[in-house]
Order: structure tokens, then sequence, then C-alpha cells
């Protein structure tokens, strides 16, 4: 909460009193010798200030006038609120003064009632934005996230669907730090298919040289959509209204662009 005083008007009146002070008509001194003050100065008010609920729903703030009589003994007399921008600031303002205890004022050594015009201003808190918990995920979304695959070229333009899991960590800033591809599987598109007669022998050696076909495709696979993971922006995941590192996992499909 930020709340000012406006105190310049008592040091005003400080600097100009006379020797002997200003009476008013009704026997009350509007200047004396020695102002009266507050004890601890005008930050002991600033502290008893509360901001009330009401005007901050109202989103009210500006300046409340004060106008009352400082007794000899210190007590305080007829407390008006001369000015206000809305109610409760003005109730808020005299229940702060009400509290804080004055010194009389002075002419001589002789304490005087005085009456005072206290100034104080209401400015509305800054509010920071509360951000709710939420996991982190990619901008624009997961499918975005594939446009620019750079696909193999036995892939593209087909209309194979691929099947992973992808793993990764996320940083505070959203940034992929490390990603890994597993359970690769891939399902329908074209199937081209070849008769051989081939001996036992033959028919193991082509099943090992598939095998291995399949490993490198997979391989060339895994490292395309890994690099196209790591290059993608995260919103970060937040955390009691922080943004944190995190990890995270998804289960994809997906099928290849040209």
């Amino acid at each position: 909460m930020r709340l000012s005083l406006l105190s310049a008007l008592l040091l005003a009146l400080v600097a100009a009193a006379s020797a002997q002070g200003v009476l008013g008509d009704d026997g009350i001194y509007v200047l004396a010798e020695t102002a009266p003050a507050p004890a601890g100065g005008m930050a002991a008010i600033a502290d008893a200030l509360v901001y009330p609920d009401a005007a901050l729903a109202d989103g009210a703030e500006g300046t409340v006038v004060l106008t009352f009589v400082v007794a000899p003994d210190g007590t305080l007399d007829d407390l008006v609120v001369a000015r206000a921008p809305h109610p409760a600031l003005g109730e808020a303002a005299r229940e702060a003064v009400e509290v804080v205890p004055f010194s009389p004022g002075l002419v001589g050594d002789a304490p005087v009632p005085t009456r005072l015009t206290l100034p104080i201003r209401f400015v509305l808190p800054e509010v920071e934005a509360a951000w709710d918990d939420q996991s982190a995920a990619p901008v624009g979304g997961w499918e975005r996230a594939f446009d620019d695959v750079e696909w193999p070229a036995y892939l593209r333009g087909s209309s194979t669907e691929i099947s992973f899991l992808v793993a990764a960590e996320v940083d505070a800033a959203g940034h992929v730090t490390s990603a890994d591809i597993r359970g690769l599987t891939m399902a329908g598109g074209s199937i081209r298919t070849e008769l051989r007669v081939a001996t036992t022998a033959e028919a193991a050696a082509l099943a090992e040289e598939a095998r291995r076909s399949r490993e490198v495709r997979d391989a060339e696979l895994e490292d395309a959509l890994t690099r196209a993971i790591q290059g993608v922006r995260f919103v970060p995941e937040i955390r009691g209204g922080a943004a944190v590192a995190s990890h995270v996992e998804a289960s994809l499909t997906v099928t290849p662009t040209e």
C-alpha cells in the first residue's frame, strides 16, 4: 500500500508563527508559536492508516482533508472530514488521526488550543498480476510443434501415423533443455511387397538386414522428432505465482507433411 501525507502546511505554520501566535475570534489559535504535532511525526499517522476495502473495491483514491482542534492536553476536539473523495477514505483518515497522540500547540511555554487542517492522500496500491498454477505447454499447442519437422524422405507426404512418447525438460524461461523420444511405432501408409524365393540362410540374412534398416530409419526419425521438440518454445510451468523448471511428458500421434 502506498500512502502519502501532505505535511507542508504544518511546516509552513511552524515557519510563519509569530512569538505571540494568531488567536481566532472563537478563542482558538489558528497559529501557535509552536505548532501541535503528532507523536512520532507524520509517519505515525501513515502507519495507522488502513486502506478501506470499500474504497479499494470502488477504485477510489485522492486527498482527504481533516480539520480539528488540538486541546491544551493534546486531545482532539471538533474532528471534521472537510473533504473526501470517498466516504470510506474519510472515515479511514479520521480513525488514523484519532489513535495518534498529539503534543499541544504552545505560545511561549503555555499549551493553547490550536486548530489544524491536515490533508491525507490515499493512493491505490499497485496490484501485482496473480498467476494461477499451470503446467508447462508448447506455445500454440503440440500440433504446431511439429509443423517444421525435417521428415525423412521415405515418410514425406505419406499417411503413416507415427505414435511416440515425448519427455522433455523445460526451464523457467520456457526453453527445452533436453528431449527424448520413446516407444516409437508407425502404422498405416503405403506397404510395398516383393516376392522372393530364398533359402533359410538367405531369409535369415534378409531379416537381419531389414531389422538393421528399420533401426536406422527409426533412429533417423527419432532424431528429427527430437530436434523438433528442442526447437519448441513453451509457456513455463507456474507454481505459487512464479515460473519454474519442469518435466513434461506427452503421448502423441502425428502424420508427416510434405
